[in-house]
């Protein structure tokens, strides 16, 4: 991303502006940063199926991460559990201690809200060690 663009773009996304963001992305498509903001934006805007076609193409980038919890948030929106925890066991098992800590809140949450109350702890204990 050139420079411009990229002020652009971090001006955008600071102001949460989408019609910038949009035009960011018609206009820098392959740009990994950008198709990742639009992709939050469109699933905000409930384009679920937009957003998420943006976030698996996503994870075939080097910004993959990203990718894997956006995906795993929205599957657990979705109440496709399963998925989900495919999302942020993946996160959990390439991630850094950052990603881990994340994705083990985030399958701790999914286990509490399915009621297995003694694995989510486990997670949530794991998050805290």
């Amino acid at each position: 991303m050139k420079n411009y663009s990229y002020q652009l773009f971090l001006k955008a996304k600071e102001s949460g502006d989408k019609e910038k963001m949009k035009f960011l992305y018609e206009n820098y498509k392959s740009d990994p940063y950008i198709k990742l903001e639009y992709a939050k934006i469109l699933i905000e805007e409930y384009k679920i199926k937009e957003g998420e076609t943006l976030l698996l193409e996503l994870l075939e980038t080097k910004n993959y991460l990203y990718a894997l919890l956006e995906l795993g948030k929205l599957e657990t929106n979705k109440n496709n559990n399963e998925k989900a925890k495919k999302y942020f066991s993946d996160l959990l098992k390439y991630g850094n201690e950052k990603d881990k800590s994340i994705a083990l809140f985030w399958l701790g949450k999914i286990e509490s809200n399915l009621g297995n109350y003694e694995e989510a702890m486990k997670y949530f204990n794991e998050v805290l060690a």
